[in-house]
């Protein structure tokens, strides 16, 4: 299969959603009432050094289409490489997650 018919085949709805979770494993992971608290700890900083930071919305915006990118050639590679039953698929998932 080409690149091109694989592109065809992506799920643009999946595609979208898969981006978007990273914002919600995201908030899970910096929100002060899960371990956002815990986060801040290990690494140093206090609620001052947050609230200096600058240019939140370019972050976001630049972790969205990064998050957009790599999600629709994520789903390219699986189209690509995709194999029949559960041996291949967890084949396909050790070398997408060594990569």
């Amino acid at each position: 299969m080409l690149w091109s018919q694989a592109f065809e085949l992506v799920d643009i709805v999946a595609v979208i959603v898969a981006a978007l979770s990273t914002f919600v494993v995201g908030y899970i992971w910096y929100s002060p009432q899960i371990l956002g608290k815990a986060w801040m700890k290990e690494v140093g900083l206090t609620n001052k050094d947050l609230q200096k930071r600058e240019g939140m919305p370019q972050i976001f915006a630049g972790q969205l289409f990064l998050s957009l990118v790599v999600a629709f050639f994520l789903a390219t590679f699986l189209i690509l490489l995709s194999g029949d039953g559960p041996v291949d698929g967890a084949v396909l998932g050790a070398v997408i997650g060594l990569v």
